[in-house]
């Protein structure tokens, strides 16, 4: 390195001129640059041993390591040394024992509280007039304390740099790749610190509900990410930071908000926005988000007059998206359009494990398209298709769904219109996965059904819940029903409610 003239003094002087007006972009650049210069040493076998503030010169805003009277080729065994340096910089094993080899690690340390000095602008322990005393301060592994307004992740790395034991110091290249992922642009000026108080994160608590309930939810998130990485919260508080409640009318104002909010997210994992009118437009803007979002796990748009269109665009999102494994997309008019094309991506997407497609006008054509999706689809557990007028061609279809597909636990469509249902029926002797089935108000009060009932309820070993509310079923599929629960050993809820059983 070649010792050039610097117009702006070491960098102890540097700070002390400029530091009220440096921002954090100009910290870290000081920080990355004397990092490297101290990487090219290490890489060429050298270590520098007396590394501070006052050797280290700022050219054209640029830090140039200076001062190699100490320094040494790693390999020589003379790198002891009785020389001390400035105390506050040195490897605390030096300050107690002169015999002590200096090596890569001591000059780690040395950049650990050079970091910490970039981020306070002053020297360390300026109070301290004896070196002696000073020495066992930093030996008992007293050190600075954090600044307002610091990265965590650079707090962190300087710890690591300064910790007692050598062996936990990070390796140089390490320290400059750390520098390099922290990015300024996400920095929040005064709630960035580590060592805060409980009443802090309380206020901050506090302030990051109220950003929440006035739709600032960019703020709130930023707000939400500092807490979940620096305190121990409750289940409820964990449920409260990263399952959002946006449902029932809080309208459009605040919908752009939001949509920055999705686009920046690293903790929001459930959100709720059923009830809020966000129609086509809504769905298209929430789509263009979701296909990028890597957290979100579950999402309930219930209520939305999303229409043909916006199940179309949400269809692409099945495609595309590998996180989501809870959608509820009820009473949105999806109709047969959009109801098709959202059966058609449940045939290539492998996460979704819930699927509300209630009362969406789908028909017929759906759920026969839907029944041969649920043929090839792998991962989905449980399905609501119940009113969806699906009538008995998409009954019938169902039936064999039912016989090929090993994954369905739960599965409701109650109200599709099904009318005789001896193929619904006949098909749960032979599927053997479904545990929870609802057939209320489908029409299954014939004669023939009645008996075919009675004599499944008798084979079926996996069914644990059954709904055959309003379905007409009268005394003698009642009494029919009554026989064939005294050799059934696996239903536990049994609903007959409405039926004239007498």
């Amino acid at each position: 390195m070649i010792l050039e003239y610097a117009n702006e003094g070491t960098l102890r002087e540097y700070l002390t001129t400029n530091f009220a007006k440096l921002q954090w972009t100009d910290k870290l650049c000081l920080a990355k640059e004397i990092a490297l210069a101290l990487l090219y040493l290490h890489d060429n076998n050298i270590i520098h041993r007396d590394l501070h503030s006052k050797n280290i010169l700022i050219h054209q805003k640029q830090p140039k390591i200076t001062d190699f009277g100490l320094s040494k080729k790693i390999n020589e065994i003379t790198s002891n040394s009785n020389a001390h340096g400035m105390p506050a910089y040195v490897e605390p094993q030096c300050l107690v024992n002169d015999k002590y080899k200096r090596n890569i690690k001591s000059d780690v340390y040395s950049l650990g509280v050079i970091l910490w000095e970039i981020s306070s602008g002053r020297s360390p322990f300026p109070s301290f007039e004896s070196v002696l005393s000073l020495a066992v301060h930093i030996f008992k592994g007293n050190r600075e304390d954090p600044i307002e307004g610091t990265p965590l992740q650079y707090i962190q790395l300087y710890k690591q740099c300064w910790d007692n034991d050598p062996a936990n110091r990070p390796k140089t290249v390490s320290i400059c790749n750390t520098l390099n992922e922290i990015n300024p642009n996400e920095i929040l000026k005064q709630h960035h610190l580590i060592e805060a108080s409980p009443q802090f994160f309380e206020s901050l608590k506090k302030e990051a509900r109220e950003f929440f309930e006035q739709g600032k939810f960019l703020k709130a998130l930023e707000h939400f990410e500092i807490i979940i990485k620096n305190c121990q919260l409750s289940l409820d508080e964990q449920v409260n930071i990263t399952a959002w409640d946006l449902s029932h009318n809080r309208g459009f104002e605040n919908f752009n908000e939001l949509i920055m909010a999705l686009r920046k997210n690293t903790t929001l994992t459930s959100l709720d926005l059923s009830s809020n009118e966000l129609g086509a437009f809504g769905g298209s803007l929430l789509s263009e988000e979701l296909y990028k979002n890597t957290t979100l796990t579950s999402l309930i748009l219930k209520k939305n007059n999303l229409g043909s269109k916006g199940g179309k665009l949400l269809s692409e999102v099945l495609y595309k998206n590998t996180t989501l494994t809870f959608l509820d997309l009820d009473s949105n008019e999806l109709e047969s359009e959009g109801g098709k094309a959202l059966v058609s991506a449940l045939c290539k997407n492998n996460t979704l494990t819930s699927l509300n497609l209630e009362n969406n006008n789908l028909g017929s054509e759906v759920g026969e398209a839907l029944a041969a999706a649920l043929c090839s689809n792998k991962s989905l557990i449980f399905l609501n298709i119940r009113s969806n007028n699906l009538g008995l061609s998409g009954g019938y279809a169902l039936v064999e769904a039912l016989c090929k597909n090993t994954t369905l636990k739960n599965l409701d469509i109650r109200n599709n219109n099904f009318k005789g249902g001896e193929a619904i029926v006949d098909a749960l002797c032979k599927n053997t996965t479904l545990t929870s089935l609802d057939l209320q108000s489908n029409g299954l009060g014939s004669k023939e059904v009645k008996i075919l009932l009675a004599d499944t309820l008798c084979k079926i070993i996996t069914l644990t819940s059954l709904n055959l509310e309003s379905n007409k079923l009268g005394p003698e599929g009642g009494k029919a029903l009554a026989d064939a629960l005294c050799k059934n050993s696996t239903l536990k809820d049994l609903n007959l409610q409405n039926n004239g059983l007498g």
